[in-house]
């Protein structure tokens, strides 16, 4: 009853659901009580727990949420997006040592400010401003000092929940970057449900226990600061802020009131507002319990019915009964709309896996639908035959029309396209299958047909931008590795993914395209003729040059 899912580093094996049927003295307790803050959708509950839907819709909760406490929260790269991360850094280096105006003189006591980074790699940007790095093994020692005086800058590693950091403890909490999935059963989710609701709900979830590890009571209080811009997007695309608790929404709504008096100014601007915060200037106390004095929390929990779904089909399948398992999901899938084809894929490659414990062939054709719906499930045996890419009729056309469609305002433009540059991380081979979604957008912001046939179809090219009707660009993202030169299956892969275009499309012509860290071939590898590669000095100049063109076109209402 289990998925086995193979990364580069490792093979996880575990059920669809936890078989929580096994813990028996939780199955035989007479009362179970969940405890939450921030939890906005309770379907997890039910997946993860078994619990009844119809109770778990009913919650208890307090009559108001001004208990809750006081936090400022700001995005500085939403408010102007030329300010720099490292500035940002040196900023909360300074509030740790009491020097909230950035002249090197500590003019005030200094504070204990607290990083919560999804990685190493995020967290070794911090190193020479950081007091401590902590993994898990140092948090429960790491916490009793914070929560005894001061310690000064402290980065925790991926630790998002089940730390408590009240009062004195942290008065500055920065979450740098958007939580990473966990494990590789949730990337892999991630991937195929990207832009569904259930991702954002999930994504949402682990925002909201990070921004909630500062404030732990009432009279507590905490300014928070968000790194990168997708953080940035979380709060302010409507998407996102449905999802967050109605005390988070109240507090984000009174930040983006603070956030529109700074919007354009510098690093200053932020360092006055943070200040008001810390040193409790009472026009500032006084908007922030007004700001929760009307918020209730939502009378009714939220169950997602696809949850529900799951949990019954697992459970009908673990008692030997995989065909009401399928229809189960089946019944799910009927009340899918339109508007969430990723989701109604997702859940059809779950119906899949449970009709071919008895029917194989009904699976197989199970999986070749949930493809039609979503292209990043499993491919059936028999696979998919490739479709032409059509370059667009007129290149700026195409890209006025998806940029309309994809955002609002300037500001969510010049954020999404920071977000996508943020997505191609160099010597991180976890992050491969970020970097060439990136890329795949990236060409619809520019006005390019864009797909991904190795995803797609098992075979091709990472990537395949329809540059007009007569050229398309080949394009393999190496940006996991690590070698000082191109190695003779990189290269051979690239000449491949050529010819792989010259049968499928022989009339149009290949320009070769390879993303990697070295510009020059291994002894033993033949360069494909005519290929382009793109370091990651030359993917700054496309960064910046795509940048500048985002910054070009909010410039002007009008744009």
């Amino acid at each position: 009853m289990c998925t086995a899912t193979a990364t580069a580093t490792a093979i996880e094996v575990r059920p669809s659901c936890p078989p929580i049927d096994r813990i028996t003295s939780f199955v035989r307790a007479r009362r179970r009580v969940y405890l939450t803050a921030t939890l906005a959708d309770d379907s997890a509950l039910v997946t993860d727990f078994g619990a009844d839907p119809d109770l778990v819709a009913q919650p208890v909760t307090p009559g108001s949420a001004a208990d809750l406490g006081e936090r400022m929260i700001l995005a500085p790269v939403a408010l102007n997006p030329d300010l720099d991360d490292e500035a940002v850094r040196v900023l909360a280096r300074q509030f740790a040592d009491g020097d909230h105006d950035g002249d090197g003189i500590a003019e005030t006591d200094p504070v204990n400010v607290v990083v919560l980074v999804p990685s190493e790699r995020a967290a070794a940007a911090w190193s020479r401003h950081a007091h401590h790095i902590w993994r898990v093994d140092d948090l429960e020692a790491g916490v009793r000092k914070l929560q005894s005086g001061h310690v000064g800058l402290v980065v925790l590693v991926n630790k998002y929940d089940g730390v408590n950091l009240p009062a004195d403890a942290c008065r500055l909490l920065v979450l740098d970057q958007i939580p990473r999935p966990l494990d590789s059963v949730e990337r892999r989710e991630a991937v195929a449900l990207a832009d569904s609701t259930v991702r954002l709900a999930r994504e949402v979830q682990r925002i909201e226990q990070g921004m909630g590890r500062g404030v732990r009571d009432g009279e507590d209080y905490c300014a928070v600061l968000l790194l990168g811009a997708k953080l940035a997007t979380a709060i302010h695309d409507a998407r996102h802020l449905a999802l967050f608790s109605p005390a988070t929404q109240a507090q984000l709504k009174l930040s983006r009131d603070i956030a529109g008096q700074i919007k354009g100014e510098g690093l200053d601007a932020v360092r006055q507002a943070l200040r008001s915060c810390l040193a409790r200037v009472p026009q500032w106390c006084e908007r922030s319990r007004r700001a929760l004095a009307e918020v209730r929390y939502a009378e009714h929990g939220t169950v997602r019915p696809e949850a529900v779904a799951l949990r019954e089909a697992f459970d009908f399948a673990a008692t030997g009964r995989p065909q009401a398992a399928a229809e189960r999901v089946q019944k799910a899938v009927n009340d899918i709309g339109e508007n969430d084809k990723a989701l109604r894929g997702w859940l059809r490659e779950q119906k899949a896996a449970y009709l071919h414990l008895t029917d194989p062939v009904a699976a197989q054709q199970a999986l070749a639908g949930a493809l039609a719906d979503n292209t990043f499930v499993l491919r059936s045996v028999h696979g998919a035959a490739p479709v032409r890419l059509k370059a667009a009729a007129v290149q700026s056309r195409a890209a006025a029309e998806f940029l309309a469609d994809r955002y609002r305002d300037g500001v969510r433009l010049r954020l999404g396209v920071q977000a996508l540059f943020e997505e191609v991380v160099w010597g991180d081979d976890e992050r491969s299958d970020d970097a060439e979604a990136a890329w795949q957008s990236l060409g619809e912001h520019l006005g390019f047909a864009s797909s991904r046939p190795e995803k797609l179809y098992g075979r091709g090219p990472d990537n395949l931008w329809a540059l007009t009707a007569a050229r398309q660009a080949v394009i393999e993202l190496k940006t996991g590795c690590t070698t000082d030169t191109i190695a003779k299956k990189d290269m051979d892969q690239l000449g491949g993914s050529v010819r792989w275009l010259n049968d499928h499309n022989p009339e149009v012509e290949a320009v070769p395209v390879m993303l990697h860290p070295s510009r020059a071939a291994d002894a033993k590898a033949t360069a494909v003729p005519g290929m382009r590669v793109i370091t990651p000095e030359l993917f700054e100049k496309l960064k910046d040059a795509v940048t500048a063109y985002a910054a070009a076109l909010a410039s002007s209402p009008d744009r």
